[in-house]
């Protein structure tokens, strides 16, 4: 999607994580719609020094669970605090 004139990757970064180690060079995607919240994971994510599919790590699917899923409920909690 097209967020403050950045696209933005809203699902499948694992995938386009593994092409790019894989050498490829293009990907089909198309411009969706996003609730409000995504502009502020865009921000973590760029807090973070993630501003790019090539600066994620390689996780197991458990740690990327745990780590999503913790990740996800902190934030949702702090968010549902305001």
């Amino acid at each position: 999607s097209l967020i403050d004139d950045e696209y933005v990757i809203l699902d499948g970064h694992t995938r386009i994580y593994s092409m790019i180690q894989n050498y490829s060079r293009m990907v089909n995607c198309y411009l969706e719609e996003y609730d409000e919240v995504i502009k502020e994971f865009v921000y973590l994510a760029k807090e973070q020094n993630i501003c790019n599919v090539k600066n994620m790590i390689l996780l197991s699917d458990e740690e990327y669970k745990r780590l999503w899923h913790d990740f996800c409920d902190e934030f949702l909690k702090i968010k549902n605090q305001f």
